[in-house]
C-alpha cells in the first residue's frame, strides 16, 4: 500500500506589495505550483529570483506584481 502525499498548506498572508518574498510564497500568489515557479523562471518566463543567502532564495515582491500586470495589459490589447 502507497502512502499519499499530503498536499502542503498555501501561505495566508497577504503577497507583499514591495521588498522580497520566498519562492513558496510566490507560487501561491501565481497560483501555480513550486516546480511550474522553478520551470518559469529556468525558461525565462519570469523576474529571477536572487539568493539572500545560501539557500534562501526570494523575489522582489514589487517586480513580480509588475509582471502579473504586464501580462494582464497583454491579455486585455489581445
Amino acid at each position: 500500500m502507497t502512502q499519499q502525499r499530503k498536499p502542503r498548506l498555501k501561505n495566508n498572508t497577504p503577497y507583499p506589495v514591495s521588498g522580497n518574498a520566498r519562492k513558496r510564497h510566490t507560487a501561491d500568489f501565481l497560483g501555480i505550483s513550486d516546480a511550474t515557479l522553478n520551470r518559469w523562471e529556468k525558461a525565462g518566463k519570469l523576474p529571477k529570483s536572487f539568493e539572500l543567502e545560501k539557500g534562501l532564495s526570494v523575489f522582489d515582491a514589487a517586480e513580480i506584481r509588475a509582471w502579473v500586470e504586464s501580462k494582464k495589459a497583454q491579455r486585455e490589447v489581445a
